[in-house]
């Protein structure tokens, strides 16, 4: 199942890089408005995937969560080049784009201690206790409570994209 999740995630990711090329030059050419009006359709984007990871009670449907992620972020890095360039100019495009690549980072790391600190406060108490040892799983904090696990974490990466969107309507 993990592997099957990296690759909708790889082929989304690459389906929104060339959509949103392609959608924001139509935006640009046909509508006649700023390339900045698709990252609304992207925050959106971000939006509906966390929201439909949290309904997420089989594996098996995960794809379709993980599909929209992977659809958002392939968007995002896909518009976000020509975006710096129409705000900034290309005469300090890499500089400028070198600060905005480099945003990530801060977010990336808050989220993933969130994410793992909401993991390890539904992990067994003594996991050698428990049906690690049972099902011969390696030694360390596991969570066995399902969507619970992760669903809390999902309400605070669904606020972040919905503030994030927001701002981009501003």
């Amino acid at each position: 199942w993990q592997s099957m999740q990296v690759s909708v995630l790889s082929i989304a990711n690459c389906l929104g890089r060339l959509l949103s090329g392609v959608g924001a030059d139509l935006v640009k050419n046909r509508l006649a408005l700023p390339r900045t009006y698709c990252i609304i359709a992207v925050g959106t984007i971000f939006v509906l995937s966390q929201l439909m990871a949290t309904h997420v009670e089989d594996v098996q449907h995960l794809w379709m969560a993980s599909g929209l992620l992977g659809l958002a972020y392939g968007g995002i890095f896909g518009l976000y080049p020509t975006v710096v360039i129409e705000w900034f100019g290309l005469a300090h495009f890499r500089e400028n784009w070198g600060f905005v690549s480099l945003s990530p980072l801060v977010g990336g790391n808050l989220f993933s201690l969130a994410f793992g600190h909401n993991l390890d406060a539904h992990a067994p108490p003594n996991p050698s206790d428990s049906l690690v040892r049972r099902a011969e799983l390696p030694a360390g904090d596991q969570c066995f409570a399902g969507r619970d696990c992760y669903v809390s974490s999902l309400y605070l990466t669904i606020s972040a994209c919905t503030v994030a969107t927001a701002l981009g309507l501003y």
